[in-house]
């Protein structure tokens, strides 16, 4: 449970049974596809044959260890399998460290306490029993007990996730709520041996240390917290599992910020800060967009090598807030004024002075995937339930000739064709929600649904299926931190014509696209060149079946490791169906209209 260490589990022909990097099994409505390990550990365009000596020995039940020095998927940089067979069975089991990770570095306490202040559990409304009230008198008062149920604008609040926890049965179903937050109040606050779960403690090593620190975090924002601002709340996650929020609040028991994309994507660019997509905020405050930064290890070596992320940064902002201070930024501009950011304006098309047209000026942010951050008219509010307008929208999808021009001329992006075998299908057509009615929000109610759910399954038009997948992603090169990037021209295309600009936001995910004398072409739904255009620069995944996937990728594989092919695709053979039909005798025609009509007389004289 530290940096960037990854395990998986394969079978004896090298399918891979759990990977860190698969979706939670509580995801997966349907048998899971197995997808051969080295799809997995391989980089993208490497044959790895350091990795296909190290499956072969895993397949053959061995034990042993290995340095590979090719670049892979999920992390870069030398890394080291060490693998072992699973009591003899024909499951094999890995876990990878990089480099970087072979010496594990902790927090330590801090000796000198003062100044810290008392730290508080998510918990709130636990302080407010009497449980509490008589163990901890002092917190009830400090938390200004009368609100608890509320946000708490005086103090910040801890949670601990599931891994946190040695024995986490107890902690969920034998411990009530105000059992465990005494519990971990007086841990986490007192002068109790830390020894960790190997020797018998409640808690894992070096959580504490992690509460401890990130308290100097939630001071910080207590005493620079200015109402006026559009911030909700300012929290940050560590690796292991601590969150500490401001304003303190409760949150779901399941909640997990590693698996948060907030925390991926900052840990994915550590060195940009990450604007995300507008969502669903995890307890209660609506449509909401996050801001985070990686927070690294201090360098106490001077080793050169990338410095780990040890936890990450965040704050929320209410969508419609942000988008409307973007706005009134560009639109402050003298310049924007007469064709600023959803303006229109009279225009003139081509060298013919004389036919005006109405011609208008879009603005987006686009994030490294192509998908749409900001639009000028995205129209959705806060209290919108429309789950459609939340989906990754990309600028293919707006701007097919810009992105025409960003991913052919320009190499701004790449194409990238891949299969996901944790796809999600649904067996009916995705409507938008009409009410939150009977769906939990709060973390109160989240918390209350897992515990007395039963079990009968929910009802869920969801299941796991492979997806053959087209996106496209940012080329590095051409995305600079001090300002490279910068894109312009002109489009003339079925669908628009206009002057686009590009221009990268600096220390950031970010691009800025400004379209000038923007002129629809068509709004024919039938315009044919305009949708040949949208289907090549538009993302878009396909539905693969279970076996055409599983016999075509165990097919390329069975051939690298020299294996038959025939024992994982049957030969095809081609049958000749007999084309004919059977008729009835005459006799038994008229017997069946007889028995048909004196049906139909019953019938109609009942």
């Amino acid at each position: 449970m530290w940096g960037d260490v990854s395990t998986f589990i394969i079978n004896s022909f090298g399918d891979s049974i759990f990977h860190s990097s698969f979706s939670p099994n509580s995801e997966i409505a349907s048998d899971p596809f197995f997808l051969p390990i080295a799809d997995l550990e391989r980089a993208s365009n490497e044959t790895m044959p350091e990795f296909v000596s190290i499956e072969r020995s895993m397949r053959a039940s061995r034990t042993g260890q290995q340095t590979v020095n090719t670049p892979g998927k999920y992390m870069t940089g030398n890394r080291t399998y060490y693998y072992t067979s699973l009591n003899n069975s024909d499951y094999s089991f890995a876990f990878v460290i990089p480099e970087r990770d072979h010496v594990i570095r902790y927090l330590s306490e801090a000796v000198n306490r003062s100044g810290l202040g008392v730290s508080y559990f998510h918990h709130l409304t636990a302080y407010a029993s009497k449980l509490l009230r008589k163990k901890l008198p002092y917190a009830y008062e400090a938390l200004e007990g009368e609100t608890l149920n509320q946000s708490n604008y005086y103090h910040s609040t801890f949670f601990l996730q599931s891994g946190c926890f040695c024995d986490l049965f107890r902690y969920l179903y034998v411990m009530s709520p105000e059992e465990a937050t005494l519990d971990v109040h007086q841990f986490m606050n007192g002068r109790e041996k830390d020894v960790g779960c190997w020797e018998g403690g409640r808690y894992m090593k070096h959580v504490r240390a992690e509460v401890l620190l990130t308290s100097r975090a939630g001071r910080i924002w207590r005493e620079s917290f200015n109402a006026s601002l559009p911030v909700i709340q300012v929290y940050m996650g560590t690796e292991r599992g601590v969150v500490r929020i401001f304003p303190g609040q409760r949150l779901p028991r399941t909640y997990n910020a590693v698996k948060r994309h907030w925390y991926k994507k900052a840990v994915l660019f550590p060195n940009k800060t990450i604007i995300s997509l507008p969502y669903l905020d995890a307890i209660g405050h609506g449509r909401v967009m996050s801001i985070s930064q990686a927070v690294f290890q201090g360098n106490v070596t001077g080793d050169k090598s990338p410095l780990p992320v040890k936890a990450v940064l965040s704050m929320d902002l209410l969508y419609a807030n942000l988008q409307a201070r973007l706005l009134d930024v560009i639109a402050s501009n003298k310049n924007a004024r007469k064709k600023g950011c959803g303006t229109l304006y009279r225009c003139l098309e081509g060298d013919s002075l004389a036919v005006k047209h109405v011609c208008e000026t879009r603005c987006y942010l686009f994030d490294e995937d192509s998908n749409i951050v900001i639009d000028d008219r995205s129209g959705y509010q806060n209290s919108d339930l429309n789950d459609d307008k939340m989906v990754a929208v990309s600028i293919g999808v707006k701007e097919p000739e810009v992105m025409e021009q960003l991913l052919y001329k320009h190499g701004l992006f790449k194409l990238i064709k891949s299969r996901d075998y944790h796809g999600t299908c649904h067996t009916s057509r995705l409507a938008s929600m009409v009410t939150m009615d009977g769906i939990p929000s709060t973390a109160e109610e989240i918390d209350n649904f897992y515990r007395l759910r039963g079990p009968i399954p929910d009802f869920s038009d969801k299941y796991g299926c492979v997806l053959d997948k087209i996106t496209f992603q940012l080329q590095a090169s051409n995305h600079t931190a001090d300002g490279g990037g910068t894109f312009s021209g002109q489009i003339l295309g079925p669908c628009t014509t206009g002057t686009y600009y590009v221009e990268p936001l600096p220390l950031t995910n970010l691009h800025l696209l400004v379209v000038e004398n923007r002129l629809a072409m068509s709004s024919h739904p039938y315009d044919f060149n305009c949708q040949a255009l949208h289907s090549i620069v538009e993302p878009a995944q396909a539905q693969v079946s279970d076996s055409e996937a599983s016999c075509q990728y165990h097919s390329v594989f069975a051939k690298v490791q020299g294996m038959e092919e025939s024992d994982y695709c049957p030969a095809l053979r081609e049958v000749t169906l007999p084309c004919g039909f059977s008729t009835g005798s005459g006799m038994q025609i008229i017997t069946e209209v007889l028995w048909l009509l004196v049906f139909l007389t019953i019938v109609k004289n009942a």
